[in-house]
């Protein structure tokens, strides 16, 4: 239906011409639909018309043009473009900078959330901190708009396994989520998993899979069975399992969870891998190291596409498919990954 409204405002704005400003804004707002559908390639193809048109319509504001760098940034981080997207954040700050705009905290979060996905930690920490001081200082310390960088910032401390710095950041952030959207509201699923993946790390079993259940069925009530969110969720829930040594619970779920993954961001997303590590994983465990081998070879070939050279998570996967070609005597090839991966870590 919003899909159909929003087709239907960009043919009635074209007949204002190609060029007119308002069908700018209704390619990107159907950008936003696609994307919240989990629709990114088609989400960024429109994306990227919007800002083209915008950028040669005469007399365009700095600010729409950053707002509209900023979307498209974030759908190329999305479909794991992390090149793509860290120049487009970073054009959008320096018009926001030159413009003294009050969304470049919004911008600088960002662009430190990338480089956090990316274990470019010393990076992040200092536009996190940025973004933080100045939306506490001009929206409140409890605002709905302080949220994003309580969670980036917590994040970043889970990342490095600073669990009881990052405790306390997700919980202000989930507190602010609940107040200000409600408890029933999709915006919390990712809160929910991030303080979810703390417990667990702590040893909180039983919180941290209340989280993950209230996460997963917000996403599959709001955003649909086929959403990434719930893909995400299933993973969580199932990795939970998997810890718990409960390996029948945990399989059908990452099975569906790669499926959805594969569907929505694509067979060569960072995001993907993530469930391919766990399912080869769980093949590993059952002793069928044939179907676990191809499984972390295709996360390898994602990592080494999406992450930095020598990047952390591309030497640990490296390391785990090594020891499954043990298994398989294939031990030449394994000792080859085992020295790359050691060469990335010194």
């Amino acid at each position: 239906m919003l899909r159909s409204f929003f087709s239907t405002a960009l043919k009635e704005a074209q007949q204002f011409g190609p060029s007119d400003a308002r069908v700018a804004v209704s390619l990107s707002n159907l950008s936003q639909l696609y994307k919240a559908q989990g629709k990114f390639a088609q989400s960024a193809a429109l994306a990227q018309r919007a800002l083209l048109m915008t950028e040669r319509s005469p007399g365009a504001k700095e600010k729409n043009i950053a707002l509209l760098l900023n979307n498209l940034a974030g759908l190329r981080q999305d479909q794991g473009k992390y090149n793509d997207a860290a120049g487009l954040f970073k054009r959008a700050i320096a018009l926001q900078e030159k413009a003294k705009d009050p969304d470049l905290a919004f911008t600088l979060n960002n662009l430190a959330s990338l480089y956090q996905s990316q274990a470019k930690y010393s990076e992040a920490e200092p536009l996190l901190k940025r973004s933080l001081t100045i939306l506490e200082a001009s929206k409140g310390p409890n605002s709905l708009s302080v949220a994003p960088s309580l969670s980036n910032l917590a994040e970043l401390y889970a990342s490095q396994g600073k669990y009881a710095k990052a405790q306390p950041l997700f919980e202000k952030a989930l507190s602010i989520y609940d107040a200000a959207l409600g408890v029933n509201h999709p915006d919390v699923c990712r809160t929910l998993l991030s303080l979810a993946s703390v417990y667990q790390a702590q040893g909180r079993h039983a919180d941290a899979e209340r989280l993950i259940r209230r996460s997963l069925a917000l996403a599959e009530t709001k955003l649909g069975p086929s959403h990434p969110d719930v893909a995400a969720g299933l993973n969580s829930l199932a990795a939970l399992y998997h810890l718990q040594g409960k390996n029948t619970k945990a399989e059908p779920l990452i099975v569906r969870s790669l499926a959805i993954m594969e569907t929505t961001c694509g067979p060569n997303h960072p995001n993907t891998a993530v469930v391919l590590d766990n399912l080869a994983e769980l093949r590993a465990l059952q002793g069928n190291y044939v179907a676990a081998a191809p499984l972390l070879a295709r996360s390898v070939r994602i990592r080494e596409m999406s992450l930095r050279p020598n990047h952390p998570d591309t030497a640990r996967v490296l390391e785990q498919y090594a020891g499954v070609l043990r298994k398989l005597n294939r031990t030449t090839e394994a000792e080859k990954l085992e020295s790359l991966a050691k060469s990335m870590r010194s």
